[in-house]
């Protein structure tokens, strides 16, 4: 039973890992989801600074590939993206992503 119970532990965890593995620094809906969840989260703490930063990462973004019409069109996809960040609960892999998507993005200006 025990060795059941191990496998079991062990599964779930590696499907966690394989999903942040899925968590593409690269892709810009990836950077979107991360940088608006973290301007939330600022925005929560009253952080107008990091709100101001977060808006801007996602601003030089938008920028980048296509405008309005391409953050209208990849809206959905941010939303599902975020929801799946928030249900991993992996604390790591999320910081992980930020500081791979922070690097690649820097703030528009």
């Amino acid at each position: 039973m025990r060795a059941i119970l191990f496998l079991l532990l062990i599964a779930g965890v590696l499907a966690g890992c394989q999903k942040a593995a899925r968590w593409d620094s690269a892709d810009p809906v990836h950077c979107v989801a991360i940088f608006g969840i973290a301007s939330v989260g600022a925005a929560a703490q009253s952080n107008n600074a990091v709100v101001t930063e977060m808006n801007d990462r996602i601003l030089g973004l938008v920028q980048a590939n296509g405008g309005a019409a391409w953050l209208q069109e990849i809206t959905p996809e941010t939303h599902r993206f975020a929801a799946e960040i928030e249900a991993a609960d992996d604390d790591a892999a999320v910081l992980r992503l930020f500081d791979e998507c922070a690097a690649r993005h820097p703030p528009h200006g």
